[in-house]
C-alpha cells in the first residue's frame, strides 16, 4: 500500500482554492492514482477517463488544472506539479518492496529450516516447574 502526502493547509492554498471543488476533487483522485500505480505524478490521457469517474467530474475539471499550475502539460498527458517532491518516487517504493519481500523470503526459509522438534511456546505453560504440586 502506498500513501500520499498531502499538506493540512490543502484546502486554503489559494491554487487549491481557485480550481474549485471539481478541480479539487480530480486533483486529490489524481494523487492517490499516480501513488497507487507508481506513475510518479504523470497522468496519461488513456486513465482520465477513469479518474474523472471516480472524482465524479467533467472533464472540464482539467482546464482548471492546468490553468493554475496544479498539472503541467507532459507528453503522456499531464503531470502532476510538485508530485516527487512531498511523494515518494516509483523507485524508491519498489526497492522497498523487494527489500520486504527478501526479509520475508528469509524469515520463511529460517522457519523451514528449525528442527520439527522446535514447536514455539505462544506463552503455554511447558510443564509445572514445580514437580511436588499437581
Amino acid at each position: 500500500m502506498t500513501w500520499v502526502r498531502l499538506d493540512d493547509g490543502y484546502f486554503r492554498h489559494p491554487k487549491i482554492r481557485a480550481i474549485g471543488r471539481d478541480g479539487r476533487a480530480l486533483h486529490l483522485a489524481s494523487m492517490c492514482w499516480s501513488a497507487a500505480n507508481l506513475t510518479d505524478g504523470v497522468i496519461r490521457r488513456s486513465d482520465l477517463p477513469l479518474l474523472l469517474a471516480e472524482a465524479d467530474v467533467k472533464k472540464s475539471a482539467v482546464a482548471a488544472l492546468v490553468a493554475e499550475g496544479a498539472w503541467v502539460e507532459h507528453p503522456d498527458g499531464w503531470e502532476i506539479k510538485n508530485f516527487l517532491t512531498y511523494n515518494r518516487a516509483a523507485e524508491e517504493v519498489e526497492a522497498e518492496r523487494a527489500e520486504a519481500r527478501e526479509r520475508m523470503r528469509r524469515a520463511r526459509e529460517n522457519k523451514r529450516a528449525r528442527s520439527p522438534e522446535h514447536r514455539p511456546n505462544f506463552g503455554e505453560s511447558s510443564g509445572n516447574p514445580d514437580p511436588t504440586r499437581p
